[in-house]
């Protein structure tokens, strides 16, 4: 998923969908990053339209088409992609949370400043996380943590994955 800074991007929200619209000055194109919420998962795309703004019928209609399915709610044991982002960083969240870290403060230590999230960013993708529909883990076991580390990398966070790794020892496959 393409995290647009909320300055230069719209979102345009109905209870089951969420568009995300900007429009790149270099290339002179739209990006849309589009969820469609469907019982057991959603559609997700993001894509790139030359031209005029297009419409949300062809935002929906693309998802659906030619879309990723994601099955929700997203728990940590599944496999990760950009569909997924969100529901990753806000499993990343509630860890850092359970063993007294600040999830912040982490990032810090080793991601790049585009990959930096404030305090209210990372609210905004707690909440994306909740419409997506996530399952936190009841107690963060050396196999969840395991799982944690292994979707950081799926969403190429690899840096802070190997931090999770050397911090808490999780134990390998």
């Amino acid at each position: 998923m393409t995290l647009f800074h909320p300055n230069r991007a719209t979102l345009t929200s109905t209870p089951n969908s969420r568009v995300w619209m900007a429009f790149d000055l270099d290339s002179q194109e739209w990006i849309a990053t589009v969820f469609v919420r469907n019982e057991g998962g959603l559609h997700y795309l993001s894509r790139r339209y030359l031209g005029e703004r297009p419409p949300l019928s062809a935002l929906y209609r693309d998802a659906y088409a030619h879309g990723e399915w994601a099955q929700r709610p997203f728990r940590v044991g599944h496999r990760a992609t950009q569909a997924s982002v969100a529901c990753v960083l806000a499993l990343y969240e509630h860890f850092c949370g359970s063993q007294g870290s600040d999830a912040i403060s982490f990032m810090r230590q080793v991601c790049e400043p585009e990959q930096l999230y404030h305090a209210r960013e990372i609210r905004a993708i707690q909440e994306q996380a909740s419409w997506e529909g996530i399952e936190y883990p009841v107690d963060w076991t050396p196999e969840s943590t395991r799982a944690l580390i292994e979707r950081l990398s799926d969403i190429n966070h690899r840096k802070l994955a190997c931090l999770v790794e050397r911090t808490v020892g999780a134990p390998k496959p």
